[in-house]
């Protein structure tokens, strides 16, 4: 009897386990060595839902950029790349879309970063603050079409632990301005 129940426990086990690696391979992952980005919205927002998700899309790319491309330790990477809708899809109230950007192409880009962080301890808790800050610009200019689009990402986290419990906080702020300027041509009529 013994046997059986452990057996059902085991079975039990596996299947909760089995259900939960499904649940987090769910989740779209960017896959850089692809030059594939994953960005992601909330929906409660249907003016704003998918510009944010592009440009967390775009800041995938500039982390794995910034990372690949850059041999000195700074604050501003600057760089060309090009810039192309794959897909979107929505799944419990989340919008996901995929942009496949690649270096050198019709875009230019700058992005700096800043990071802040400090920690705080006492006998009863241990608190840690981690603040980064994003200003990126990616523009084009192909001479009939002017474009810049500005924006700054600040991404702000504040975890809490003590003896019985760890509480963490986040907030993601983007803000965004875009200026687009189309030159206009006039043909003449000859008679």
């Amino acid at each position: 009897m013994k046997k059986i129940i452990v057996i059902l426990l085991m079975l039990l086990v596996f299947n909760y386990a089995d259900a939960q690696k499904k649940a987090v391979n769910k989740i779209p992952r960017s896959e850089p060595e692809k030059w594939l980005f994953v960005g992601n919205a909330s929906t409660d927002n249907m003016f704003v839902m998918f510009q944010d998700a592009v440009m967390d899309a775009m800041n995938d790319f500039f982390d794995y950029y910034d990372r690949i491309y850059s041999t000195e330790s700074h604050d501003e990477v600057t760089g060309t790349c090009s810039i192309e809708f794959v897909k979107h899809k929505m799944d419990d109230d989340i919008l996901y879309v995929w942009l496949e950007v690649k270096p050198d192409g019709k875009y230019s880009f700058v992005t700096s970063h800043g990071y802040v962080s400090s920690s705080m301890y006492s006998s009863d808790n241990e608190t840690d603050t981690y603040e980064k800050t994003r200003k990126t610009t990616v523009s084009l200019d192909d001479g009939c079409e002017n474009m810049e689009l500005q924006f700054w990402n600040e991404l702000w986290t504040k975890s809490q632990s003590s003896v019985n419990e760890k509480n963490t906080d986040a907030l993601n702020t983007i803000l965004m301005n875009l200026k687009y300027t189309k030159k206009e041509t006039y043909h003449s009529e000859r008679k």
